[in-house]
């Protein structure tokens, strides 16, 4: 998506926080709004181990693994990584759940979606695991019964609204007029038929993602 909005292929990109800071590192796209999804402002991401091995910090998880999703994730990685960095401590990436970590540090290994994180969590071939609030809320509640959160993460806007760098700035305020607006006409409803609950489109302002990690003792 870098590329395509670097060559100005896209104007305008909908996504989570870190796809969207990343094309903005890559092709100097402007984020001009944040957006509800599915009715949530904002995501966090859950840390989350058995009920019973009395895991209580991120200190506890020095030298065993913590499953993470995949390395575009705002919730299932970003988010989980910054705390552990937040906390001073040394997260290394694992290929496998048999591969030995040091005493020192946290290996994270990507399981590619929430149930792949889970599932090792819950037979216990993992010492934790991080998912986003959403994931966690829709879980069966004989899976969410067995485990227990020991932390959370900063919140991020759920999506954020981009576009390309040089987009003619009139033209973005009328994009930003537009989309704003799509709550109340029929004709929103139709411009944006294939977003999924596309309500709630709100002008972005600075927020600092990592201001505010918070351990649960």
């Amino acid at each position: 998506m870098g590329r395509f909005m670097a060559n100005g292929e896209v104007n305008v990109y909908f996504d989570s926080t870190f796809p969207a800071l990343a094309v903005r590192d890559i092709a100097g796209s402007e984020i001009i709004l944040r957006r509800w999804k599915e009715g949530n402002p904002e995501i966090w991401s859950m840390f989350v181990a058995r009920e019973d091995p009395g895991i209580d910090s991120a200190e506890d998880l020095l030298g065993g693994i913590l499953a993470v999703e995949e390395p575009f994730s705002t919730s299932g990685f970003l988010l989980p990584m910054g705390t552990l960095v937040q906390q001073g401590l040394t997260a290394t990436r694992v290929v496998s759940v048999d591969q030995p970590v040091s005493d020192n540090e946290i290996g994270n290994l990507f399981s590619g979606d929430e149930e792949n994180t889970l599932e090792p969590v819950l037979h216990r071939i993992v010492a934790a695991g991080a998912l986003s609030n959403e994931d966690f809320d829709e879980l069966p509640l004989e899976a969410r019964e067995q485990l227990a959160e020991f932390g959370r993460t900063a919140k991020a806007p759920r999506q954020l609204v981009s576009v390309r760098g040089n987009l003619d700035s009139s033209l973005v305020g009328d994009l930003k007029v537009l989309l704003t607006g799509l709550d109340e006409p029929e004709e929103g409803s139709r411009l944006l038929a294939g977003l999924k609950k596309p309500r709630n489109l709100r002008p972005c302002r600075r927020m600092p993602l990592a201001s505010s990690w918070r351990w649960k003792r």
